[in-house]
């Protein structure tokens, strides 16, 4: 049935040249998961399909264990707390070496493949083809991509009522597991499936902000803001899986969305430098372009400093 839906609406429009399937997974797990009974695609099987791309994108599990050595690889070389100071001890040989350290984490890594699958997609839509992409499930590395894609075509995506929008439409209406993913789930084995799946798309946002510094209406504040709030248990926005336990749960009623609180206070999350970019950005996905968020890796790391407790305590 899927098939014939698939070929009877790609049969329809003058000027169809057709569609790919853009498959987030490495094609070894694809090939993998078939073997359980889980789909691979079969162009052959479709009237108008140019195309089947493996993403090579990683899973929960390899997301979630790359940003705990991330962290960990943070906090190398640091001796003690002085007075209310983090003192690093600059001969331990951890701290010197951090760079490669945290080269080993694969994170950067990682964000590279999900911002190259995004121009991938990206260029296949402005040849005037369609795309249909999918990972194992589709509430994971496909929200992370199918937002990645739009945020580059579209500029009002880039800004922050925009951004609600799309948080809205391809991650709450699309279920993307908050509940599960962010550990508060229950019902479920909270260490074996969370993973901050989420996370990593705001960092890949911040790679965007780096590389246009004046395209987007927020500033990396905003991005941090999201990523320390999904786990606050503050906002009824990222505390459920789905739409039905979100109805259940009388979440628009019960509970605060976080989007109330961000425009109250606008201001604090707008981009100084901010001047409109009508069209597309063109994001360059390789790791020699990518950066480290230091407001998000080193956000209680205040070296020389005394910690500033309205912010961090």
């Amino acid at each position: 049935d899927e098939i014939k839906y698939i070929n009877t609406i790609t049969s329809l429009g003058k000027d169809n040249k057709g569609f790919i399937f853009y498959d987030c997974r490495p094609y070894i797990s694809a090939k993998a998961n078939s073997l359980k009974g889980a789909g691979v695609d079969e162009t052959s099987q479709y009237n108008n399909c140019k195309e089947l791309i493996f993403g090579n994108i990683e899973n929960i599990h390899a997301v979630r264990k790359s940003l705990k050595r991330a962290i960990e690889k943070i906090y190398y070389g640091l001796s003690t707390i002085n007075n209310g100071k983090l003192i690093y001890n600059s001969n331990n040989t951890n701290f010197k070496k951090f760079l490669s350290k945290f080269e080993e984490t694969k994170w950067l890594d990682y964000l590279s493949d999900i911002l190259t699958g995004t121009n991938v997609i990206k260029n296949r839509l402005q040849s005037k083809l369609n795309v249909i992409c999918h990972c194992s499930d589709g509430w994971d590395r496909t929200s992370q991509v199918c937002a990645l894609v739009q945020i580059i075509l579209d500029p009002y995506f880039r800004t922050i009522e925009g951004f609600a929008v799309l948080v809205e439409k391809e991650w709450i209406s699309f279920g993307h597991q908050f509940a599960t993913r962010n550990g508060c789930d229950i019902t479920k084995d909270r260490n074996k499936e969370r993973s901050p799946i989420f996370i990593q798309f705001l960092h890949a946002v911040y790679q965007m902000i780096v590389q246009y510094p004046t395209a987007f209406e927020f500033n990396s504040y905003f991005l941090l803001f999201l990523s320390e709030q999904i786990y606050s248990n503050k906002y009824g926005t990222f505390l459920f899986n789905c739409e039905k336990e979100k109805i259940n749960n009388k979440a628009e009623t019960t509970t605060i969305s976080i989007w109330s609180d961000i425009f109250y206070e606008k201001n604090k999350y707008l981009n100084d430098l901010y001047k409109p970019i009508n069209g597309t950005i063109n994001i360059k996905g390789e790791v020699k372009y990518l950066t480290i968020w230091n407001d998000f890796f080193f956000k209680y790391d205040k070296v020389g400093m005394a910690w500033d407790d309205d912010i961090y305590m």
